[in-house]
């Protein structure tokens, strides 16, 4: 039986943040850093200078296996474009992201992602500090539904 947190997520989560933005239709002739940039834009971030060297500019190159982002303080707003590429990449299998400034917010649409990515099977958020105890039905969710 679904939990409380799980509702929760099926009907909110990342997608209530997405309705505001312009979504692409297709990452055709787009790159992993191409599509960071342009979601860092429709969310209003500024794109994380560490993270535009280490993805790909290679185009129609959405193969990663593993992002690893640690600490660079991208905060739960700066983690929507990230979660965009991960989106992109259906073969990531991990996702690291310790020492990022992220708080329960983000750890919601971390599990939104996670929930319904493909073939995501590891996470690392250790280190954010800010993650409070509403988090943890949320990550129980994730964890009671992994498949």
């Amino acid at each position: 039986r679904p939990s409380s947190a799980w509702g929760r997520l099926a009907q909110g989560g990342l997608a209530q943040e997405r309705s505001g933005v312009r979504v692409l239709a297709s990452t055709a002739g787009h790159s992993c850093r191409s599509l960071y940039v342009y979601y860092c834009g429709q969310y209003g971030t500024h794109p994380n200078s560490e993270l535009v060297r280490t993805l790909t500019d290679e185009v129609d190159h959405f193969n990663l296996d593993s992002l690893a982002l640690r600490d660079n303080l991208v905060g739960d707003r700066g983690l929507l474009p990230v979660l965009e590429v991960c989106r992109a990449n259906p073969r990531l299998r991990e996702l690291v992201l310790p020492n990022n400034s992220i708080r329960t917010r983000g750890v919601e649409w971390i599990v939104d992602l996670c929930l319904k990515h493909p073939s995501l099977q590891a996470l690392d958020l250790s280190q954010n500090k800010h993650i409070t105890l509403p988090a943890a039905p949320m990550v129980q969710a994730l964890v009671q539904n992994n498949r």
